[in-house]
């Protein structure tokens, strides 16, 4: 059986018939033996009675207009604020760490499209390290020509030896 303290706050959805089946089953059980939440129930009942007894006030006239005015100030407003924000957020440290990583980042771009093209003899001759590579693959081809059947790994580590002693 439920308890005063999950009863209370279930009482108002109980006036408004916005309980499940079981609670509101629950709920009636629960006020059948305590008289505390009987007694608030029925002062929530009274307070909706004379709510819904209450003559309905209408908006003075220009009200809606007043309220659609006052709601674009204040979008305005917090646009401004918005922009405020940002100008803070501009001033802050990690502004200043991104501003200084687009500055390296533009000098490393001036840097390379200043640097002078590589002369048309550089990119002809290969880098030594794949001459030496060409050699060994040479090599082992040879080989394996000559006799296929051979164990060619002691060959290779000779030829690559002496690639290296050139």
């Amino acid at each position: 059986m439920m308890d005063c303290s999950r009863v209370h706050p279930l009482l108002s959805g109980h006036v408004d018939n916005a309980l499940s089946p079981r609670e509101a089953l629950e709920v009636e059980r629960h006020l059948g033996g305590c008289h505390a939440c009987a007694s608030l129930l029925n002062e929530l009942y009274k307070s909706v009675a004379v709510t819904r007894s209450a003559p309905r006030a209408l908006a003075p006239e220009g009200f809606m207009e007043a309220l659609a005015l006052r709601l674009e100030q204040e979008e305005a407003r917090s646009r401004q604020l918005s922009l405020a924000g940002l100008l803070v957020w501009l001033s802050s440290r990690r502004a200043m760490v991104w501003g200084a990583a687009a500055a390296a980042l533009a000098l490393v771009a001036l840097t390379l499209r200043s640097a002078p093209p590589p002369s048309p003899g550089a990119l002809d001759a290969p880098p030594p390290e794949v001459a030496s590579v060409r050699l060994v693959k040479e090599h082992h081809v040879a080989l394996s020509i000559a006799s296929p059947l051979e164990d060619l790994s002691a060959a290779n580590l000779s030829a690559h030896f002496h690639a290296d002693a050139q």
